[in-house]
């Protein structure tokens, strides 16, 4: 299994947790500091010097190696927390569920 790392932010409401996981997944567009992921630039590459934006077909694939939980936000009532975590890398990047499970624990 390749390297993981997972980080936790916490911080009272209103601090910018919920924003900056935002500016990760270029979800919000930003207009200061970069932020890289695994060493590449999320969301802008540089041209000539310049900063551009990435092409959507690019920060899809981008944040397909970022994941994010929120407490009580997106998830289904109905699936355990386990479920609702695993559901992504099972549906959508075909993982197998015993090492998605795995992972998950």
């Amino acid at each position: 299994m390749d390297a993981r790392q997972e980080i936790c932010l916490l911080g009272p409401t209103g601090s910018g947790k919920s924003t900056f996981l935002r500016y990760i997944n270029h979800l919000e567009r930003f207009d200061g500091g970069r932020i890289k992921f695994d060493g590449e630039p999320i969301g802008y590459g540089q041209r000539n010097g310049k900063l551009h934006e990435t092409k959507p077909r690019e920060v899809a694939q981008q944040r397909r190696g970022i994941g994010m939980v929120f407490q009580h936000l997106n998830l289904f009532p109905h699936l355990t927390a386990l479920v609702n975590i695993i559901a992504a890398p099972i549906g959508i990047r075909k993982i197998p569920k015993s090492q998605v499970i795995v992972r998950a624990h």
